[in-house]
């Protein structure tokens, strides 16, 4: 499953971190031995910046996907057909409340070496936005000045219906393709709820467990609280196992076909929102 924030692809020479531990081998009520082990970050590629999506426009055929346990941001001021990403600048104090008690701080960069983001899902006042943070337990938020960071919006977002086993790219709340995916089994379930891609990332072990790219999210195991010795992260990322695409068998990541990952990695950036259901 999961992802931890150093992921080992395996090869004998060929390794990278993605943060994603296990997720590339069948899921079983132990984790085994043989999962690659972690490894630093000086065996990652650098994070490519957000491509441009150059595919024609979808049809225009709105579905209405419910999320249970989805929280309404609070004091949202965003448009529910796209999402608000904030850039850090630089090391990000992060508060309880606006002018509130100093939670914790975040690097100006992840620890596989992408700019630090966060999806924003409210404000207060100019001074102000919430954000979604990339820590346990999911779901967790805070608040940063918005002189920290630099804000854009972005149209795509990512739909997962767990039982439907269905990955759907959206473009302004518009589906624009689906794919079949592996997604957490029964002992080891991949989380529901909001999410955001927190890292982008070549894997350099194309016909690896992992595939050729992956997409590392904010989101964590509810099950694994670690994994080869690091958190147990979730990602989006491809597979050596076609087999198991379709089918509830990982540790908690989505495992999509090398082919759709890879058409899905050029077509989404960092910070996008992840909705798992």
């Amino acid at each position: 499953m999961s992802v931890t924030r150093a992921m080992a692809i395996s090869g004998v020479a060929t390794v990278v971190a993605v943060g994603v531990a296990g997720c590339g081998a069948h899921a079983t009520s132990s984790v085994s031995s043989a999962h690659p082990a972690p490894v630093t970050r000086q065996t990652m590629s650098t994070t490519p910046s957000m491509p441009t999506v150059t595919s024609s426009p979808a049809p225009r055929v709105v579905i209405a996907v419910k999320h249970a346990t989805r929280v309404t941001p609070t004091l949202s001021t965003l448009d529910p057909a796209s999402s608000l990403v904030a850039t850090a600048t630089h090391r990000v104090a992060v508060y309880t409340s606006p002018n509130g008690a100093l939670l914790r701080h975040f690097s100006a960069r992840t620890e596989l070496g992408a700019p630090r983001t966060f999806l924003v899902t409210g404000a207060r006042g100019a001074d102000w936005l919430q954000v979604e943070l990339p820590i346990r337990p999911n779901g967790s938020r805070g608040w940063i000045r918005s002189s920290a960071v630099i804000t854009a919006t972005t149209p795509m977002a990512i739909d997962v219906d767990r039982r439907a086993h269905v990955l759907t790219l959206l473009r302004s709340g518009v589906p624009v393709r689906s794919f079949p995916v592996a997604v957490g089994a029964p002992a080891t379930p991949t989380p529901t709820g909001a999410f955001f891609i927190s890292d982008r990332l070549p894997t350099l072990a194309p016909y690896g467990p992992y595939g050729p790219y992956a997409l590392g999210l904010s989101g964590y195991s509810d099950v694994l609280l670690t994994f080869a010795g690091a958190d147990g992260v979730l990602g989006i990322h491809g597979t050596n196992e076609d087999w198991s695409v379709g089918h509830a068998v990982s540790h908690g990541c989505i495992r999509m076909h090398n082919r759709d990952i890879t058409w899905l990695y050029r077509q989404i950036g960092l910070g996008a929102a992840v909705i798992v259901h």
